[in-house]
């Protein structure tokens, strides 16, 4: 029987920042909470330090994202954020996948609308609508709220100037 071992961590961090735009020099601080989850693989295959496995694995999200969050956050003088910084999240693994399962649910429903038309009896026609209705709204929601969080989680970043 198969165990997941599931940890959640929080990180605090101060780094430098430094706009492109306006020069402003300071540091900023976020803080993270993120989670993980470690399949311990059954009798025949067990890993022992699942648990273990599960804690540094949501300790270094964490670390990764308040680390992050400083070097997308807008400058507190101008508004400028750094866009390499945003292109270099966005196309992390762990980004491109919700993305993608987001974009496929979405495409997903809008396929079984699209089938609507074409269905032969009305069980199919009942089947394709609840499945596009459900998968269309979930579909732009997985897509969507990846980014809604990170842009929210930048902005909460706090800054002092450097002396």
């Amino acid at each position: 029987m198969e165990t997941i071992h599931t940890a959640t961590a929080a990180a605090s961090t101060t780094e430098p920042f430094t706009c492109s735009k306006c020069s402003y020099v300071g540091a900023g601080q976020a803080s993270s909470v993120e989670q993980a989850s470690v399949n311990d693989g059954g009798m025949m295959f067990g890993n022992a330090r699942a648990g273990e496995m599960a804690r540094d694995e949501a300790e270094a999200n964490a670390w990764q994202e308040a680390m992050s969050d400083v070097a997308m956050a807008p400058c507190p003088r101008c508004g400028a954020v750094d866009r390499s910084a945003w292109i270099g999240w966005l196309l992390k693994g762990r980004t491109l996948v919700k993305l993608g399962v987001g974009l496929f649910a979405l495409s997903f429903g809008l396929m079984m609308l699209a089938a609507i038309g074409s269905a032969g009896n009305l069980l199919s026609v009942v089947c394709a609508a609840v499945m596009g209705l459900g998968l269309v709204p979930a579909g732009i929601a997985l897509s969507v709220l990846p980014l809604v969080r990170k842009r929210s989680s930048t902005r909460r970043v706090r800054f002092t100037p450097s002396p």
